[in-house]
């Protein structure tokens, strides 16, 4: 009787292999659909589980992805931020993305798709903040009392605070005590209800994770103290159209660091 014959798998690009080929060979297709973050890790993790990618490997940077699917840079960031808060993949400073994890995905696979999911209503939390924000913070300005600006001021210390000893997670809870704080001195509970549920959604899930992400760059918590420290400024001097002028350019810098 003959040996029985076992196929060999596939071998699959290692790290190095697979950076000089590229992300063709990981065979994605352009995105067809509004949800363009679920695409891209729907076809990262079909990618882990047909074996075109395995543990260790480095994936293709983020500019090669968003080329290849079509989709932008933020939409790439999402799905490697979900699929990392899911223990599929490990994000390295300054090196790359690698495959951590390419057991049965059925789990890693719900948890990511309900992480992107929910970071659909954070997103929508973004937009509706740009909108928003700019003239209820110029209302408060011309009726915050003397209580709301020792509350903003008492926000924005412990942003100083955070900013000395590079707390994000404690500048995110002063910059949302901050926000909240502008809210409040618009003495419009409508205002300040549909303020704290957007606010509530940037602390959740994948969009608090990404946000996070976001300020721990070099100088970026920096830059964001010293908007709220000019935005504090034109507040307490009741110069409205200061006030909007900042708030606009405080959700620019927070777009700039998603993309």
């Amino acid at each position: 009787m003959s040996p029985k014959r076992t196929r060999e798998r596939p071998r699959a690009p290692g790290a190095h292999e697979s950076l000089t080929r590229g992300v063709l060979n990981l065979q994605l297709t352009r995105v067809d659909f509004t949800k363009k973050s679920t695409h891209v890790a729907e076809q990262l993790l079909a990618q882990i589980e047909n074996g075109g990618l395995r543990v260790g490997d480095r994936l293709p940077s983020e500019q090669v992805i968003c080329e290849e699917v079509g989709v932008s840079r933020t939409a790439v960031r999402e799905a490697l931020s979900a699929l990392e808060l899911a223990g599929v993949l490990e994000r390295r400073p300054g090196d790359g993305t690698y495959v951590r994890f390419a057991a049965p995905l059925a789990f890693a696979r719900a948890a990511a798709m309900g992480t992107l999911e929910e970071g659909q209503g954070a997103y929508d939390a973004v937009e509706a903040r740009l909108v928003v924000e700019p003239g209820l913070a110029e209302m408060a300005a011309e009726r915050f009392t003397y209580d709301d600006v020792v509350k903003m001021k008492s926000a924005l210390a412990g942003m100083e605070t955070a900013v000395q000893v590079g707390d994000v997670e404690g500048y995110l809870q002063s910059d949302y005590d901050f926000h909240e704080a502008i809210a409040r001195a618009c003495k419009n509970h409508v205002l300040l209800n549909t303020a704290q549920q957007y606010l509530a959604f940037m602390k959740r899930g994948l969009w608090g994770y990404m946000k996070a992400k976001c300020f721990s760059r070099e100088g970026h918590l920096e830059e964001s103290l010293d908007i709220h420290r000019r935005l504090l400024d034109a507040l307490s001097n009741r110069d409205g159209a200061a006030v909007r002028q900042i708030m606009v350019r405080h959700f620019d810098h927070i777009f700039e660091g998603l993309k």
